[in-house]
């Protein structure tokens, strides 16, 4: 099965396996992706939800090939407004609902796929983890939210130079510009506390404490000043 969800204490974990990971950004598996995360924001028994990958890739963005032939039989503003219509409006769900969301980044998160790691509340990676936006070496323009979550994250300099160089982050790179908050050991990414433990302590250890109406009511206030610009983007 290409999404492996699985539930435990109030932690949905969502895990994109085989060419979900690698063709994220597909008419075939975007949809299933899109589809998992919304029915677990709108679940009110979810207290937080963690995405993942599988192998050497988090979300590897588009499916290239596809995206040639597109070009190639003049079909890609059609795929594009596609996948865009899927993805964009993901992202603003993900950015203004009160669940958390947890990106373990086991491996490569490129293009869109990039994207969707920036739009969850925290970044957890390993030493494998990479990020990469891909757009320039294909002479496309960065989406999926990129432009306006990564210099928030990173400032505008530095964000600025990873797309205008096509820069590849390593998991250490990343952290220490601050799009990724934390780098564990592999085996502890997906583990303690109802496979989360740790993450959420990045998110002032309210679950830790049962406030769960602390993290419910601060990320909405957090969120609400900006989503506006996101969503014009």
């Amino acid at each position: 099965m290409a999404i492996e969800i699985e539930t435990n204490d109030g932690i949905r974990l969502i895990r994109m396996g085989g060419q979900a990971s690698t063709q994220s950004f597909s008419e075939e598996f975007l949809p299933q992706i899109a589809g998992a995360i919304d029915e677990a924001l709108s679940d009110s028994d979810v207290k937080g939800i963690v995405l993942t990958g599988d192998g050497r890739f988090f979300s590897a963005g588009a499916d290239i090939n596809a995206f040639q032939q597109s070009i190639d039989d003049d079909s890609a503003p059609e795929l594009i407004r596609n996948l865009t219509g899927i993805l964009h409006p993901l992202l603003i769900r993900m950015r203004t609902s009160p669940t958390v969301v947890i990106a373990a980044l086991n491996g490569v998160s490129a293009g869109g796929g990039l994207g969707l790691a920036l739009a969850c509340d925290a970044r957890i990676g390993t030493k494998d983890a990479r990020m990469a936006a891909s757009y320039a070496g294909m002479g496309l323009s960065p989406d999926g939210g990129t432009t306006w979550l990564l210099p928030r994250f990173v400032g505008e300099r530095v964000a600025r130079r990873f797309f205008f160089e096509n820069q590849i982050w390593s998991g250490e790179e990343a952290c220490s510009h601050g799009a990724i908050d934390l780098i564990v050991d592999e085996d502890a990414l997906l583990c303690n506390r109802s496979r989360v433990g740790s993450h959420l302590v990045i998110m002032g250890n309210a679950y830790e404490r049962g406030d769960e109406a602390f993290v419910a009511c601060s990320k909405p206030i957090m969120t609400l000043r900006l989503i506006s610009t996101m969503s014009e983007r």
